[in-house]
């Protein structure tokens, strides 16, 4: 499917969305039912889950490419999509791989893509190869599938397969059925990855992965180009930074089934880009949009305070699994000192943030694991806002005022070293503001903060390459339990903060090869005990979300993060002023 066209032209916000001539207009008749109008602050970039999986391109992907199962919106357990039921771990206890476990998986008969083609074992053996193979750029994803070493296809059944682990891994199904599932034919049209063996590696060295197979999935052509999954929409129209559109596919293999992630209620989903919230609430007041999410606390209270409004609009605030924090960089060279990056913690006033910037709609977040899962340690409490223990770490660690010039300063290397510290910036207005806060407290403490304003981009590739200090971030988590490794794991792929503990990678070891959740809760809380004290990054809070949905639109939200499904809300039949 080749995306229509792009667009080069300025335009004016509140005519924004309305000039090219595949822009998706808003009926003009009462009965909207066909079309649901979706508010993104930006536009996503790309539409692919194993290279791209960014929280805002899925709230649009979510509907296109689909996993083989992934957590009910109610009950937050695995519910199958594709497949017929949910595996269940057989242990290997002979053969190759002894003391390993074994998943039994089948496609239901009737899931097909979108040109009849039934989707097969070959589509499943597509997606892990690709996964694995390190040329892909899929290193979130890798690490949950670094003991999967073989996928057998029944002979009788192309549909049915048996997936092998070489040992226990505490997340093993979880990962082996929410992979998004990419269709071989249409991905891989000429075979490169048949080259391919299971563990994404090269099966005869003479031969070598197609450069351009490589080049178009890490790249636009299968991320704006060619989207495509077994989901029950298709992406119709893309013009950056204006809107997308997605169809409700004809002829849909699952077009009566209640499964809540394969309904298609709305005929058209349109995602419009509206970067400015004030534009967005402007065409929700008139009806050229149905949802805003992530709805600045301010507007949503005035909204929601004012009777008259109560009548036109829904107010929803799920918890989502999510939390903002400070991305600290532990190799460098002032703050690989944990005096330091404790010392910051207590700069930072969370309570303070919590009610200026969400009206009190957040509670803080005392290290990476979410206060709604089991394991959460309680006994752990928030640092709490402290200028004076802050100033005594850091006089603890040598950061002395030598010449009276109110800033704190050490010798480092032979040099004196002023305590300087730059933080990165987006135009994100919350996370300005958070930077802002905390350059003003730690300014009364001794140390100077820069804030440095770069674009998303250049800031993802800073902190990659670990050239930064600081940086505003956040994280948003699944239903399922969490596997440390990737993120502060010494060997983690997604270890942005660059953090290292013998110790704690010593327990996430443990953690994932343990099967017994009473025996991983207690691991957990000795990793969040060690990180407690090391202060990897300065965790800040966890807000709840806010949707604002038209009244005339039949909705319901959920944890499971972005917070709502669209592709279940119905529009009731009602009349909308025009």
């Amino acid at each position: 499917m080749k995306v229509i066209c792009k667009s080069f032209f300025f335009f004016v916000v509140l005519s924004l969305l309305f000039s090219c001539r595949t822009d998706p207009q808003t009926s003009s008749s009462d009965d909207r039912s066909a079309e649901l109008s979706i508010r993104l602050k930006r536009d996503p970039a790309k539409l692919n889950p194993m290279t791209y999986p960014s929280s805002l391109a899925r709230e649009v992907y979510q509907y296109i490419i689909v996993p083989l199962a992934d957590f009910d919106p109610v009950s937050l357990q695995l519910r199958p999509i594709l497949i017929k039921e949910i595996p269940v771990a057989q242990p290997i206890t002979e053969g190759q791989h002894k003391g390993g476990e074994k998943y039994t998986l089948e496609f239901l008969p009737e899931a097909k893509w979108d040109n009849g083609k039934s989707i097969t074992a070959e589509d499943y053996l597509f997606t892990i190869k690709a996964i694995k193979n390190e040329q892909i750029d899929a290193r979130g994803w890798r690490p949950y599938f670094e003991d999967l070493v073989d996928v057998i296809v029944d002979p009788d059944n192309n549909r049915k397969f048996e997936v092998v682990f070489s040992k226990p891994y505490m997340l093993a199904v979880e990962a082996l059925v929410t992979a998004n599932l990419f269709p071989k034919h249409i991905y891989d049209p000429n075979n490169a990855t048949d080259v391919l063996n299971i563990d994404g590696t090269i099966k005869d060295k003479s031969n070598a992965l197609d450069s351009t197979f490589v080049k178009n999935f890490n790249g636009v052509v299968h991320s704006r180009e060619i989207v495509e999954g077994a989901g029950p929409y298709k992406l119709s129209g893309w013009e950056t930074d204006q809107f997308l559109t997605l169809e409700r596919k004809e002829n849909y293999w699952a077009s009566n089934s209640e499964n809540p992630f394969l309904k298609a209620l709305p005929q058209t989903i349109v995602f419009k880009i509206i970067p400015e919230e004030l534009s967005a609430l402007t065409l929700l007041e008139s009806g050229d949009i149905n949802v805003i999410t992530g709805v600045s606390s301010a507007n949503f209270e005035k909204l929601k305070d004012t009777s008259e409004e109560e009548n036109k609009y829904n107010f929803h605030t799920p918890q989502l699994i999510f939390y903002y924090y400070l991305l600290t960089n532990n190799e460098d060279k002032i703050l690989a000192d944990a005096n330091v990056r404790k010392a910051l913690a207590y700069m930072s006033d969370v309570d303070q943030m919590i009610s200026n910037f969400e009206n009190g709609m957040a509670t803080p977040q005392v290290g990476h694991f979410h206060s709604t899962k089991s394991y959460y340690n309680d006994k752990l409490k928030p640092l709490g806002y402290n200028l004076d223990k802050a100033k005594t770490l850091l006089n603890n660690s040598g950061w002395m005022d030598s010449d009276s010039d109110g800033v704190l300063d050490k010798i480092i290397d032979g040099k004196k070293t002023d305590l300087e510290l730059e933080i990165l910036v987006s135009k994100a207005e919350l996370g300005r503001k958070v930077s802002l806060m905390l350059q003003s407290e730690a300014k009364k403490v001794g140390v100077n903060i820069e804030l440095v304003t770069k674009s998303n981009g250049e800031i993802r590739n800073d902190t990659k390459s670990g050239n930064y200090q600081l940086n505003t971030a956040a994280v948003r988590q699944d239903a399922n339990a969490d596997d440390p490794f990737a993120r502060w794991h010494s060997n983690g792929s997604s270890n942005l903060a660059n953090y290292s503990n013998k110790t704690v990678d010593a327990l996430i070891d443990e953690l994932r090869i343990t099967m017994s959740p009473e025996s991983r809760d207690a691991i957990y809380k000795k990793i969040q005990e060690e990180m407690y004290d090391d202060v990897p990054s300065i965790f800040l809070y966890s807000p709840k979300e806010r949707i604002i949905v038209s009244k005339n639109i039949s909705a319901t939200v959920t944890p499971k993060r972005p917070g709502y499904l669209a592709n279940t809300f119905a529009t009731k039949k009602v009349a909308i002023e025009q």
